[in-house]
């Protein structure tokens, strides 16, 4: 049987989700070993320019599990503190970690996509990027895309008003998309139910879509 696929939750009871990656930011380290598959990394929000060495020698300790499937959520975010010229530098370590441990990219991006995209256009040949939780516009959509990133979608598709979103899930190339539900209190199989109304096909379909482009990121068939 296909499995449901959540590409980024921070819940971690899916029952749902038969294969479910969790944000490990907000988990203690000795329960992360009890986590099937989570991702690491250092959110924009978390960076402390004191104590950016420490951080980031915790950040390779935590990736150098078999359990850590994907470095993130990790990216840039002009809605948070930390210089962004920070952020980059340590956006840019951990994109290095991914690469060198082969392991994809789950990224966090809000209000700087001006400034990921050309990051995407320097390393998206060497690992694969996946925007998770995507609320932008086609024209964002279409950039990302043009560089080999993956798109995301979350709760934000749920809102009946968010028509643009859903426009650009229903356009956007079946072998580069995602779900998730993030941190929102939303059943996986609802998103998959929406998304597959929205594609115009069945959930079984939505269902294959999803995992093939699971098994070509995560396991590079």
């Amino acid at each position: 049987m296909i499995p449901f696929v959540n590409i980024h939750t921070h819940h971690t009871n899916q029952v749902n989700s038969d294969i479910a990656i969790v944000d490990g930011h907000l988990i203690a380290d000795e329960i992360l070993p009890s986590i099937h598959a989570y991702a690491a990394g250092i959110h924009p929000c978390l960076i402390d320019e004191l104590r950016m060495k420490e951080q980031l020698q915790h950040f390779y300790h935590r990736t150098s599990s078999n359990n850590c499937i994907a470095i993130g959520e990790c990216g840039l975010d002009r809605l948070q503190k930390p210089p962004m010229m920070l952020q980059i530098n340590i956006f840019e370590a951990q994109i290095t970690q991914a690469i060198a441990l082969k392991k994809p990219v789950i990224v966090h991006c809000v209000r700087a996509f001006d400034l990921l995209i050309p990051l995407l256009k320097k390393y998206t040949h060497q690992i694969p990027f996946i925007i998770h939780g995507f609320n932008s516009n086609q024209n964002i959509a279409t950039q990302l895309l043009q560089h080999g990133a993956y798109l995301s979608f979350g709760a934000a598709l749920i809102n009946p008003k968010n028509e643009r979103l859903r426009q650009v899930l229903e356009h956007a190339p079946a072998n580069r998309i995602f779900l998730e539900n993030d941190a929102a209190p939303i059943d996986i199989k609802e998103m998959y139910a929406l998304a597959a109304e929205i594609k115009k096909c069945e959930l079984h379909v939505m269902k294959e879509i999803i995992f093939a482009n699971y098994k070509k990121v995560f396991i590079y068939e």
